[in-house]
């Protein structure tokens, strides 16, 4: 009688300590997933409040919103995301850069908008990333 008493106890104890710690795992993951989706959310925001007319950025590529794209590249290689941030961080040189160029006689391109904007609704999750901390090479 006290073998099967001790023997369900163990059971429990076991059951228990395994359901907390992938509980916790299980948040952890959870909680790197949302902050990925919601560092990609942050550039789109940005990407779209930028208002382009006749070749002209007209309004919402001040340094200080633009720099929040590279911020959200910092956050995509400090969880492990490595492709992520190189890819926000590739645009948003060529953002920069194609902003910085605006003059009457140099038009710029609405394509360099639109292509991040694709880009980054399309990126992917490192999964290895995501589950073990592990950065592409």
């Amino acid at each position: 009688m006290d073998s099967i008493l001790i023997n369900i106890i163990l059971s429990l104890v076991t059951g228990v300590i395994g359901g907390v710690i992938s509980g916790l795992y299980t948040g952890v993951v959870s909680a790197k997933y949302s902050a990925f989706e919601e560092s990609r959310r942050e550039i789109l925001k940005v990407l779209r409040s930028i208002n382009y007319d006749d070749g002209k950025y007209i309004q919402g590529h001040e340094e200080d919103q633009l720099n929040r794209i590279w911020l959200a590249s910092s956050e995509f290689l400090t969880m492990g995301q490595k492709a992520a941030g190189l890819l926000a961080r590739n645009h948003y040189g060529k953002l920069v850069a194609n902003i910085s160029g605006n003059t009457k006689e140099n038009i710029l391109s609405e394509q360099i908008l639109m292509d991040f904007q694709i880009e980054v609704r399309e990126m992917k999750i490192n999964k290895l990333g995501l589950l073990f901390g592990i950065n592409e090479k």
